[in-house]
């Protein structure tokens, strides 16, 4: 849905109120009051209760232990009351005192976004396990013990696509800059980060992961599909709907298998020459095996 200018200040301004009765650190509040109507302009009001009973349920955690490699992330744990299952959500922030305000900013947005698209149908159980949905992907957790068993490859397309949102949300908050407001919570959080944030922002998460995907996700019918489906919790159907499109058996999967492999290699650090040569030999092969599927995909589709 598009709004005007004045209604895109009045979402900004209507939401204050709602973020100074959230209970977290007061820098993650001043950036609250920026991501809340960010959030609410990108999924439009008709998500308003969805959106807010996120930013309610879930809480942030602050952990100052250093982790490079996942500064951030979102969680879902289950637990049993009475035969019933309840899920614990948290977003666990790790460098809180040592990272920058944008850093900070990147990490709410992706992890809140991870948490909205898991809020609707978010489990399903069998005699044996609990299955607690992120997004597109499933956590599977032993009834007894509650202990994690795996996660689903399915994972990797989640975390591609939720960094193709991030990136939406973060310029929806960049453009906000060229407005005047009285609220002076909302001036004050836009100038903090007016002179952190560049337009047309980019991510380097999933960096080459995005890039072998970049033409799927030019895509309005794989986009919009998959989104709406995600954000309603509805995600059990989309192999089905991908692999019929593409005519091709379990592209869906093969997809997915593909870009797993692309992301073993991307962590990998070649020790020599020879290794070096086999890592563009292998990348060469998976962009020649993704590019042919994303081309069937795109091919027959009639809306794109």
């Amino acid at each position: 849905m598009d709004y005007n200018d004045n209604q895109i200040k009045e979402i900004i301004n209507k939401y204050s109120s709602f973020v100074d009765s959230i209970s977290c650190d007061e820098k993650i509040k001043n950036l609250l009051y920026l991501i809340v109507p960010a959030f609410i302009v990108r999924y439009s009001l008709d998500n308003e209760r969805l959106i807010l009973n996120t930013f309610k349920d879930v809480k942030i955690v602050i952990d100052d232990e250093e982790n490079i490699n996942n500064p951030a992330f979102y969680q879902g744990i289950p637990y049993i009351e009475n035969d019933n299952v309840y899920i614990s959500k948290t977003i666990v922030i790790k460098h809180f005192k040592t990272d920058f305000l944008v850093g900070l900013l990147n990490n709410l947005v992706h992890e809140y976004n991870h948490a909205l698209n898991s809020y609707n149908n978010p489990y399903f159980k069998d005699d044996n396990y609990i299955y607690i949905r992120t997004g597109l992907t499933y956590i599977k957790y032993s009834k007894i013990g509650l202990k994690a068993v795996n996660k689903d490859d399915s994972y990797i397309l989640e975390e591609i696509l939720n960094t193709f949102q991030t990136e939406e949300v973060l310029n929806i908050i960049h453009s906000f800059k060229k407005y005047e407001f009285s609220n002076p919570k909302v001036r004050n959080a836009l100038y903090i980060l007016d002179t952190h944030m560049e337009s047309n922002y980019e991510l380097g998460y999933y960096y080459l992961e995005k890039f072998f995907s970049k033409d799927l996700l030019s895509n309005k019918t794989f986009t919009s599909t998959l989104s709406n489906l995600r954000l309603k919790g509805e995600v059990n159907d989309i192999e089905y709907w991908f692999n019929n499109i593409t005519g091709i058996k379990d592209s869906y999967n093969k997809l997915i298998s593909y870009l797993i492999k692309l992301n073993d290699l991307r962590n990998k650090k070649p020790s020599f020459f020879f290794g070096e040569r086999k890592l563009k030999k292998d990348l060469r092969y998976l962009y020649k095996e993704v590019l042919y599927i994303i081309n069937t995909f795109n091919n027959n589709c009639t809306f794109k």
